[in-house]
């Protein structure tokens, strides 16, 4: 049976939100809070410097942690923040260089090839890092590090302050780049052209910004299951599981044809080694129905699910509305050079009649109310009430075959076949006379210096 909340959902989208969609909303821990009496006395406190209380609130672990939702000091980013799992270069602004860490023990910077000490992952923070990051490499899996004392480098091991980074976002014609600034030190890292590559804090130079270019992984194909029994139903061998729902009786239908009226799980694939052949996920719809009908398919896509949501309401990405059957819809397409994929798919769960915001930089698919029985989103949060769905995207192109190198056989320009190769001899092989005026650019006969 539906629950009785109909009244309280008129009344919250009669007033709407109770912020500013141009406000930076940002969610605090605040430690455990028990109930609504408590989050009012603990919420006002956790946000006095942040904006003020938005009123929401929802549980992170149950029993040990809950955060505040805080209005915010700022506008929000116009830089999609990455999620932790999709990997990408930085990329400075001045000397087009990358930042590399190697399992070597090798930390630098590198303009040429594309090689897998050059990906990085954020780690968000937590408590007194809420806001900041780590930078994970995929290779050393080694994170950067600005100490006070003046130590720059890389190190995998504790957990400290030194290790953790904020995006500063750059204006005007440095718009889409942004520093990144340490937590300990305030300094920022710099990558100039003449091969310099360190930490600094002072002036604003073209030399300490940075953006991030996507590893070529995206999201190849999302489902849907449905259970008649308060466990999750398994999605497909290799897929992740993203979150999970309690639906209403009405029955739900899953990608696989399983039928139920209890629990609704979505799980995706997510591709990082992509060739030629590849395909991926280009968007992702939501539709709502106030009929027990599955909304109508947008043309070209396929239908994923549907299920019955519970008497709050559902809002869908075309604006539509509806409080009784939620369904999904995706499309795919080969890739080919600039291909805008869905690289990651993210849930929210949450407490209140308020969607919880995705992840920085994400777009918000829909939201649908849940029945009582308990939800769980990507990110770890839970909930009675409101799912969210948010995913984010990138231009993404099929990956050329990589050339195999050897520093055995070739010494000089004329003998490469390529300026990949002539990067891999003066980087990886160390053969500086391939850079005659130590520029960092090898013979630029086939390697133009503005490239």
């Amino acid at each position: 049976m539906k629950r009785a909340v109909m009244f309280f959902a008129a009344m919250f989208f009669a007033f709407g939100l109770p912020f500013s969609a141009a406000q930076a909303a940002e969610t605090v821990e605040a430690g455990p809070i028990w109930n609504q009496q408590d989050a009012e006395k603990k919420c006002p406190s956790v946000c006095e410097k942040r904006g003020g209380w938005t009123g929401h609130w929802w549980t992170t672990v149950q029993g040990k942690m809950s955060v505040c939702q805080c209005k915010g000091t700022s506008s929000p980013a116009a830089i999609g923040i990455p999620a932790k799992g999709v990997y990408f270069k930085l990329q400075n602004l001045q000397s087009k260089s990358w930042i590399y860490s190697n399992s070597d023990g090798r930390f630098n910077h590198y303009r040429g090839g594309t090689y897998s000490d050059q990906y990085w992952t954020m780690i968000p923070g937590t408590g007194r890092y809420q806001g900041y990051f780590k930078l994970e490499n995929a290779q050393s899996k080694r994170w950067i590090y600005s100490n006070s004392d003046g130590r720059f480098n890389h190190y995998r091991g504790g957990d400290f302050s030194d290790q953790y980074w904020k995006i500063v976002e750059g204006q005007g014609t440095r718009q889409g780049y942004f520093k990144l600034e340490n937590y300990q030190s305030k300094k920022w890292i710099y990558s100039n052209s003449d091969g310099r590559f360190s930490h600094y804090r002072g002036g604003d130079y073209d030399d300490q910004y940075w953006t991030f270019i996507y590893k070529a992984q995206c999201v190849t194909d999302i489902q849907l299951t449905a259970s008649n029994t308060k466990t999750p139903r398994p999605g497909p061998k290799g897929y992740t599981r993203l979150g999970y729902w309690d639906v209403d009786g009405g029955g739900s239908k899953g990608t696989d044809g399983s039928t139920g009226h209890w629990m609704m799980a979505l799980y995706a694939n997510t591709e990082k080694s992509l060739t030629g052949n590849s395909s991926c996920v280009t968007d992702v719809q939501l539709r709502a129905s106030s009929s027990e009908n599955p909304p109508k398919c947008p043309a070209g896509y396929k239908q994923i699910g549907y299920w019955d949501v519970d008497a709050g309401g559902s809002h869908g990405t075309d604006g539509s509305t509806g409080h009784w059957m939620m369904a999904m819809y995706a499309n795919t397409a080969a890739i080919s050079s600039g291909t805008q994929c869905v690289t990651d798919v993210q849930l929210t769960a949450s407490n209140t009649g308020t969607p919880r915001p995705g992840p920085k930089g994400y777009t918000h698919i829909g939201d649908w109310d849940v029945d009582a029985g308990g939800s769980k989103g990507t990110d770890g949060s839970t909930g009675h009430w409101r799912m969210a769905l948010y995913a984010n995207k990138a231009a993404i192109s099929a990956p050329k075959s990589t050339p195999q190198f050897s520093c055995e056989d070739k010494r000089s320009c004329g003998t490469m076949d390529s300026c990949e190769e002539a990067y891999y001899h003066l980087n990886t092989c160390g053969n500086k006379k391939l850079d005659h005026d130590n520029d960092s650019v090898p013979c630029e006969t086939i390697c133009p210096d503005d490239q």
